[in-house]
Parts: structure tokens; C-alpha cells; sequence
């Protein structure tokens, strides 16, 4: 009984942590998430709605949001997707014209495009045009934690704010103002 109420509490602080992290708004208290940053970044390419759902759609979102990202002269050290579970089986069930699978075998290696991608049931499926779209995230996360206060970058390994413990005990930054991540939205890849 002891490991089953341990291990609920542990997914539910992992679904906080993922929902807050990602979706975040910053308001009341609450830290501010990658999605909030691209928002806020004050680049509107940064910020654009799906091509659509062909196969030559997907690929071109997907270029242009790792394309957007690298135009700002963001370092490409650990980049990666984030995006619903229906977005990925989406991807991953994607077919050329002769019926052969396109992302799944490199998504069957945890990959999309070169990048590392997760997905998780805290990005919605139910916003945008219709209310039944979703969104993807690429983001370039700082491997030490650094982020940008303002007026210079700081090490949040020597300020003792490294991003684990940040989940639990600190407020998010981010280190290139929103210009580490691109936000596709209107997102019907299912």
C-alpha cells in the first residue's frame, strides 16, 4: 500500500511539474512555462499555426519551427519536441503515398528530425480552431540551468538553481528571453 500511494504521488507531481513547466502562465504565484516564453518572446515568427495535416504540411512545420529557432542564434546543445500523445501516434502513423511508414522508425528510437521529442497527456488536445487542436513545443533547454535575469546570463549551477530543483522550489526563466523555442499551433496531425 505504501508504494502504491508513493508512486501515485510521484505521477502526479511528474503531471504538475510537466503541466506547469510546459503551460505555465506565470500568474498568481504560479512559474511561467516554455509555451508562455515563446509567447512572450515578442517574435511572431516564433509563433505559428500548422500548415496542415498532408505530409509535406507536417515536415514544413516541423522544419520551420527548428529553422525559427536557429535564425535567432540560439545554441542547438539540446533541443527537442514536446507534444499530446495523439500528436505523436499522429506522426508516428504517418504514411507516404506508397504506404510506407515516415517518422515511426525514428520515433521508435525516442527521435523526430534529428531532436529528442516527449509527449505527454499535459499538452491539450482541445484548444485552437474547433476546439479539438493541439500544439507542438520545440525548445533548446539549457544544459546548466542558465537563464537570463534581465540585464546578463546567469549559471543556475553556480547560483544553486539548477533545474531539478527549480520544479519544486523555484520560479522558471528563460535564459534567451522565449527565443529557445518555437510554438505550433492549430495542430491536427491525429
Amino acid at each position: 500500500a505504501d508504494r502504491f500511494i508513493q508512486d501515485a504521488i510521484v505521477n502526479g507531481l511528474g503531471r504538475l511539474a510537466d503541466v506547469t513547466l510546459l503551460r505555465g502562465v506565470g500568474t498568481d504565484a504560479s512559474p511561467k512555462g516554455a509555451r508562455q516564453f515563446v509567447l512572450d518572446s515578442g517574435d511572431a515568427d516564433l509563433v505559428f499555426n500548422s500548415a496542415g495535416t498532408t505530409l509535406a504540411n507536417k515536415v514544413a512545420d516541423l522544419s520551420k519551427a527548428v529553422r525559427v529557432v536557429q535564425e535567432n542564434n540560439i545554441p542547438f546543445l539540446n533541443a527537442g519536441w514536446v507534444f499530446d500523445k495523439r500528436t505523436e501516434w499522429g506522426l508516428k502513423s504517418t504514411l507516404t503515398t506508397d504506404g510506407q511508414f515516415v517518422f515511426m522508425a525514428e520515433m521508435a528510437a525516442g527521435m523526430l528530425m534529428g531532436f529528442p521529442f516527449k509527449s505527454t497527456t499535459a499538452m491539450p488536445t482541445n484548444i485552437g480552431t474547433g476546439s479539438n487542436k493541439a500544439e507542438v513545443l520545440e525548445l533548446t533547454i539549457s544544459p546548466d540551468g542558465a537563464y537570463h535575469n534581465g540585464s546578463a546570463v546567469v549559471s543556475g549551477l553556480s547560483q544553486d538553481t539548477t533545474p531539478i530543483r527549480a520544479i519544486l522550489r523555484h520560479d522558471t526563466a528563460s535564459r534567451f528571453r522565449g527565443l529557445e523555442g518555437a510554438l505550433i499551433q492549430d495542430v491536427a496531425w491525429a
